[in-house]
């Protein structure tokens, strides 16, 4: 669903040098070099696409 937003988002496992147990999917979401203004954006798309409801 990410992917279909253009947010770039990416597994923990693929930095990982040996397989860790998550009850949660885990992801790392791309920062570098981005604004904070638009990092909260991207968060805020994350949350949507994933129905996830925006606290206040």
């Amino acid at each position: 669903m990410a992917e279909k937003n253009n947010i770039p988002i990416y597994p923990v496992s693929d930095y990982l040098l040996s397989p860790i147990e998550y009850q949660c999917p885990t992801f790392l979401f791309e920062f570098g070099g981005i604004p904070l203004d638009q990092m909260e954006k991207g968060i805020h798309q994350l949350m949507k696409c994933w129905g996830i409801p925006k606290s206040k």
